[in-house]
């Protein structure tokens, strides 16, 4: 039969359990690093947008704002003033904010430019939106560089009245660095105008073409209405079979929207990176793990190998060496299963030592029995002699008679002898007895002790699952809490837009709502990661209650094994106290025996009373010692056979070496 390792045994499972355990934990933290990424994305390009969307609002703002300084001057405002002095101040103005060109129109839509040049505005909704007070702009084409140009009117109150309009040309180079500025080399910007129609973008042919007719795409339609309604949100998107995420925002100035999308393919890279580094991570922990198993496994084998070597030793019958001291010390399993050793040997080492002692006394009793046989055949001689001669005198005859009586004590002492030695095999029955039943209650005590323990464990799981329960209810306060702050989120995000429509007088609210939306958002994170962390611990508890069940059951297996013990000892103590009476009764017949002695002495002397009668039976008498010779040869011979046998029995006992 091939020998199984326990080393094995214990490494290949718990190998097994390491690589298992490993390979899904890297799992779930790769799955849940991609979702941390996606959301992480799209939350940075929701940022990235309206941080853009804001840089182009101050564009447009701050070139209105320095046309709302010009026609509030009292040159713009009075009528009289000739046409030199309000060019003088046109050019002055498009020299230093580096206009294309700023000019002056009427009501009826006629422009004059600085330069003496002049225009007609063609759109008269616009001219009259103007007219009535608004401050407006509008793009009217692009540069060379497919830069945009646009067209800034403000109206200008003459004397008292809206009778004019400052207009100026410029192209916005930064409007387009914003918009085509890239993300990681993965993603930029685009504007919509109000009717859907792309008017910046890094891929020149997409300019002018609406995002829905766009070859190759997915879901852009749906993004566009969006977009047009001048909603804030997200989305996902295919084109040329690339899959991309947008944000999008109102540009309220103009009242054009303004996207952000990102190529998805960056998102995969840093998840492909992530995987290698968790992969590699899991590697390197499922390495160590097994490193540890191994450590602890050859530290137990290594005890369990001392071990066999000295049953191995025993095993040779040398019961002079004791287990080693430090295995002995040991406050574990392998402790307890070496004292069990080194107190078995002990006990083995005084039993041979018992039955060498008793065999040398067997083997002086047998010697002495031999010689008394001897001697009974020498005096059943001598009284056949006597027999013969018994008709000569009687005289003879009762000395015979005498030595015979004598003989007959002999053997009686000896039978007292026997006596003893059965009294003595008695007590040590007894006292064999006593020690099996004090080792059944001590075995009985490690039951009780077990199934203690077995409660204990229960109680230990029942908490385990106690605690499993609360950590359950953690996570539910704190979805509770992730839910709250969405709200607050949206609500914050709803204040802004509020407050931004709202113009100067909501510019506080807006900073009030833009702290609330970031602590919603803090909050939020706050809740994830409590619920992580509690989801870890209820991991935690679920490994810790299984492990528990599978101790309760090797306490289950362990208890079994004891029992069965506890049943041998029980087969031990019941065979003793089987023997005992026997032994009692043997002592009993031998002192019976002892008791018949006496009167066969008492009959002897009667006998040589009666001497005369023997003289008639003297013939009768030899025959019958003849018989009782050849009877005293059997026994000595038996006597002799069974020197022999202990003879054997002393030279195999004699394989053990005790101190």
């Amino acid at each position: 039969m091939i020998k199984k390792s326990i080393r094995n045994q214990l490494l290949i499972p718990i190998i097994s359990m390491i690589i298992l355990l490993v390979s899904v934990l890297s799992y779930v933290a790769i799955s849940e690093s991609k979702k941390h990424i996606t959301n992480n994305s799209e939350r940075f390009l929701m940022e990235l947008t309206n941080e853009k969307i804001s840089n182009i609002n101050n564009i447009f703002n701050d070139n209105l704002t320095s046309m709302w300084g010009i026609v509030n001057s009292q040159i713009l405002k009075d009528g009289k003033t000739p046409w030199e002095t309000l060019r003088n101040l046109l050019d002055s103005q498009k020299k230093s904010r580096d206009h294309i060109s700023i000019g002056i129109i009427d009501e009826s839509g006629n422009i004059k430019y600085s330069d003496d040049t002049t225009g007609m505005l063609e759109d008269k909704e616009l001219l009259n939106r103007v007219l009535n007070g608004e401050g407006l702009v509008k793009k009217v084409g692009i540069d060379g560089d497919n830069n945009p140009i646009f067209s800034y009117l403000v109206p200008i109150v003459v004397d008292g009245r809206i009778s004019k309009i400052l207009v100026v040309n410029r192209i916005e180079p930064e409007l387009s660095r914003i918009v085509k500025e890239e993300v990681s080399g993965y993603g930029a910007g685009i504007i919509l105008n109000e009717q859907g129609i792309i008017q910046i973008h890094t891929n020149n042919e997409f300019i002018g073409k609406k995002l829905s007719e766009l070859d190759d795409n997915i879901g852009l339609a749906d993004i566009e209405q969006k977009m047009i309604k001048g909603e804030v949100s997200s989305g996902e998107y295919k084109l040329n079979n690339k899959d991309n995420m947008i944000t999008y925002g109102r540009i309220k100035v103009i009242g054009w929207s303004f996207g952000q999308y990102l190529d998805k393919q960056g998102i995969q890279q840093e998840v492909d990176e992530l995987s290698k580094y968790f992969s590699a991570l899991g590697g390197i922990v499922a390495v160590i793990g097994v490193l540890t198993a191994l450590i602890i496994i050859n530290l137990i084998t290594r005890n369990l190998k001392k071990i066999d070597n000295h049953m191995t030793i025993l095993s040779t019958g040398d019961l002079t060496k004791g287990v080693e001291e430090n295995l002995k010390k040991r406050r574990d399993e392998v402790g307890d299963i070496a004292n069990a050793i080194n107190k078995t040997q002990q006990y083995i080492s005084e039993i041979i030592s018992l039955i060498k002692i008793n065999s040398d006394s067997i083997d002086m009793k047998s010697e002495n029995l031999s010689n008394i046989s001897s001697k009974f055949v020498h005096s059943t001689e001598n009284i056949a002699h006597a027999v013969e001669e018994v008709a000569s005198g009687s005289d003879t005859q009762a000395q015979e008679l005498t030595d015979t009586v004598e003989i007959v004590n002999k053997f009686g002492r000896e039978l007292d002898k026997i006596v003893v030695q059965f009294e003595e095999i008695n007590t040590r029955a007894v006292d064999i007895d006593e020690k099996a039943k004090k080792s059944n209650n001590s075995m009985e005590m490690v039951v009780q002790g077990l199934l203690e323990l077995i409660v204990t464990f229960s109680e230990f799981k029942e908490k385990i699952n106690s605690m499993d329960k609360n950590i359950k209810k953690v996570n539910e306060f704190t979805s509770l809490i992730k839910s709250i702050s969405e709200q607050t989120n949206l609500l914050a995000l709803n204040a802004a837009i509020e407050a931004a429509a709202a113009g100067d007088a909501g510019k506080g609210f807006g900073v009030v709502a833009d702290e609330v939306r970031t602590l919603a958002e803090k909050s939020k994170t706050a809740s994830n990661k409590i619920f992580e962390i509690a989801s870890d611990l209820l991991k935690d508890t679920r490994n810790i209650s299984s492990t528990s069940e599978k101790m309760n059951n090797e306490i289950v297996k362990q208890r079994e094994t004891i029992d069965t013990s506890m049943t041998s000892f029980k087969e031990i103590s019941s065979s003793i106290e089987e023997i005992t009476p026997r032994i009692n009764n043997v002592s009993r017949y031998v002192e019976r025996l002892s008791s018949n002695k006496d009167d066969i002495v008492i009959k002897s002397e009667n006998v040589a009373s009666i001497s005369q009668e023997i003289s008639s039976l003297a013939q009768e008498i030899s025959a019958s010692m003849e018989e009782m010779k050849e009877s005293s040869l059997d026994v000595s011979i038996t006597s002799k056979d069974l020197k022999d046998m202990t003879a054997v029995m002393k030279e195999n006992v004699g394989i053990f070496k005790i101190e």
